[in-house]
């Protein structure tokens, strides 16, 4: 009862003040947080006046940056004793009176200088190690750099005021409230209403605009020289975060906005993304990345990730914004995303090196990407399989209203879902979400025989162990048609036989890849992802050392985050050096050996190159290429050909994004053409003459 009535006590304090009633919560603080800027010295100085209950609590032990100075410390105006540590500060409580709400307030002072990359050559940890970086081009710090003092484990309110060089603006989640001018000083200030687990700060030369539609707020914060894009990202942000309000529940923040950073960054914070200028360019943010980054404030920002686990909020962002775009374009489009999502996990995730949907985290390189993004987006169109789109639909908004700003992890989901389509589903989550890998499926001893008014087609549907428990479409198609039977297979095999009305053409289990599975080698045309994947990688380099081509051969080289390739020159390859593993040619038509393995739709000579019906001629255009290696089943070969040397580089840095393609063609470094050679064949396919 006690406890009761100070609980009570502290929130009508609260109210009295004009607090937010998040200060109340036992796993909440308030923080009224100055910070003053100094981008020449990479410096910040900071008070920040946290206010709590007293009661309950004898220490607060708070995390802040190593690299920080603590000159002050009062609880309640009283001076204590500055106990800090190994990025902990230690402030005790004893005394304090539990009726009424305390205030700690912490004065710092710290350096940010995590070198940043201006023209990153590997893109594949998209943090590149920066946490915490403050200089005269801008500033960016993440929670985790420890800019500020935070209890580990508590979502946080904030009223924050930042204090920067004239012309300076500051950008943080929650409401901004708007700068000014004084004393010679930027001043930004926002509210911070919802509280947060951990709250990220950008400084930069701002331009701001804002726009606003059906209740809906978007705003861009742009250096000026690419204020020209600000009309486009401001119309995609309020058409996407439309779309997802329809189909999710109520857009969570005050607004959405769009940041430049001053470095290449892709992030999403809880009400905006953090663009590096570069990538704000590409053609491709603006019609589909953003609209990720806005489902990531249901999924991620506005549903907290329990950490333990397992992250799910990439699978199903992916799976709702990007694959979704693909649904939107079309049935044949969405098939060949979810074709190039088996491609790419199974080329990347080895068996020896695959792990569990619940021991993802984060993307870190391609292999955590591929399980996270890749394999969580393919899980949740199979759930979707399972429930029906109604009930996976009512199931997203149930998780939406029910978790809100809450932690949730894949069990919740698995119950909001259980809910919604009135079964149990703890064998779909154990499978797919507690084990690593996925099913290897094929067909054999497939028969096809005429009988009365038409023909028997008959097998069996194998995999190898470990076994699943699956239902697999099998389809027979003929001149006219197509039919559909359903196999269950929980076994190593599962027999089936079927009539046919007409000569059947073909036999596919699972032709519309909706199935996760992990496909035979034959099934994979190699792509850039097949080289990224290599273990062992020979560059052959021309015989004349050519500066340009060498500096681009290098660029290519950390871009696909090659692991210590050999290094050798042309006149030293020899078909018996290559033979064991994959070799990429720099500059020039590969040696003939090594050509025996490339498609019939790739061709060389020395006036120029041809792919996939196409000739080039002209002096700006680049090839890359990967094949089949012509006898190393697990390698391939690749040609890096910029036909004038001054262009290498320019494609160079872009081919590693491209990762599911098997050639690209560049003209003045700007991607003109880019495909995937087709599949040899397939276990699961039958063709009949």
């Amino acid at each position: 009862m006690a406890s009761t009535l100070r609980r009570l006590l502290a929130l009508l304090y609260i109210f009295l003040a004009g607090l937010s009633p998040a200060v109340a919560a036992e796993n909440g603080l308030h923080h009224r947080l100055s910070v003053h800027l100094t981008p020449d010295r990479q410096q910040l100085e900071a008070e920040d006046r946290i206010q709590l209950s007293g009661a309950g609590a004898r220490a607060l032990t708070f995390v802040l940056s190593p690299r920080a100075a603590v000159t002050a410390v009062r609880v309640d105006g009283r001076p204590l004793p500055v106990d800090f540590s190994g990025g902990r500060l230690r402030v005790p409580l004893t005394g304090a009176d539990p009726d009424r709400v305390l205030e700690v307030a912490i004065r710092y002072t710290a350096v940010f200088d995590d070198p940043v990359p201006v023209l990153p050559a590997n893109t594949d940890n998209p943090g590149y190690g920066v946490s915490g970086s403050i200089s005269p081009d801008g500033t960016f710090l993440l929670a985790g750099a420890g800019w500020y003092p935070r209890v580990a484990g508590r979502a946080d309110t904030f009223e924050l005021t930042v204090s920067a060089p004239p012309g300076t603006l500051a950008v943080t989640a929650g409401r901004d409230l708007g700068a000014e001018t004084r004393e010679g000083r930027s001043l930004s200030r926002w509210q911070i209403d919802q509280p947060l687990e951990g709250l990220a700060l950008s400084a930069g030369p701002y331009r701001v605009q804002r726009r606003s539609a059906a209740g809906l707020s978007a705003a861009v914060y742009l250096f000026a020289p690419n204020l020209d894009l600000a009309d486009a990202y401001l119309d995609a942000s309020l058409k996407f975060m439309a779309l997802y309000q329809d189909r999710f529940g109520p857009y969570p923040f005050p607004q959405f906005a769009v940041v430049e950073n001053f470095f290449p960054t892709g992030y999403g914070f809880p009400g905006y993304t953090l663009l590096g200028g570069q990538v704000l360019r590409l053609p491709f943010i603006v019609a589909t990345s953003l609209g990720h980054e806005i489902a990531h404030c249901w999924w991620g920002n506005g549903v907290y990730v329990d950490p333990r686990g397992g992250n799910w909020s990439e699978g199903l962002t992916t799976y709702v914004a990007d694959y979704h775009y693909k649904e939107l374009e079309g049935p044949e489009a969405a098939r060949e995303y979810r074709r190039e999502l088996l491609r790419s996990y199974a080329t990347l995730a080895r068996p020896d090196r695959e792990f569990a949907l619940s021991r993802f985290t984060q993307r870190v390189d391609p292999l955590s990407k591929t399980v996270g993004y890749d394999k969580g987006a393919f899980v949740f169109h199979m759930l979707r399989g399972q429930v029906g789109d109604a009930a996976f639909n009512r199931a997203l908004r149930d998780f939406y209203q029910t978790y809100r700003f809450r932690r949730a992890g894949w069990d919740d989901l698995r119950a909001v879902f259980e809910k919604q389509c009135g079964r149990p589903l703890g064998a779909f989550f154990d499978q797919w979400v507690l084990r690593s890998g996925g099913p290897q499926l094929a067909l054999a001893n497939v028969t096809l025989r005429p009988v009365q008014n038409g023909y028997q087609v008959a097998g069996a549907l194998t995999q190898t162990p470990p076994y699943y428990q699956l239902d697999v479409p099998l389809t027979v198609f003929t001149a006219t048609a197509h039919a559909t039977h359903s196999l269950t297979l929980t076994g190593a095999a599962a027999p089936f036989s079927f009539f046919v009305g007409e000569p059947p053409l073909g036999l596919a289990a699972d032709p519309a890849c909706d199935l996760f599975r992990r496909l035979a080698a034959e099934e994979i045309p190699p792509t850039v992802n097949t080289l990224k994947a290599a273990e062992q990688v020979m560059v052959v380099l021309p015989d004349a050392v050519v500066p340009e081509l060498e500096a681009a051969a290098d660029l290519l080289v950390r871009s696909l985050g090659l692991q210590k390739p050999q290094l050798i020159r042309a006149a030293a390859f020899s078909a018996d050096l290559g033979h064991n593993r994959s070799v990429l040619w720099v500059g020039a038509a590969p040696a003939d050996g090594l050509l025996a393995g490339r498609p019939p739709e790739l061709a060389l000579d020395p006036g120029g190159f041809a792919v996939a019906g196409r000739r080039y001629t002209d002096g700006a255009d680049t090839l890359f290429a990967v094949w089949p290696h012509p006898r190393a089943a697990a390698a391939v070969g690749a040609v890096f050909l910029p036909r004038a040397h001054r262009n290498g580089a320019r494609a160079a840095r872009k081919i590693t994004h491209y990762g599911k393609s098997s050639y690209l063609v560049f003209t003045d470094g700007a991607n003109q053409a880019k495909g995937t050679w087709p599949a040899a064949r397939s276990p699961v396919a039958q063709t009949w003459p």
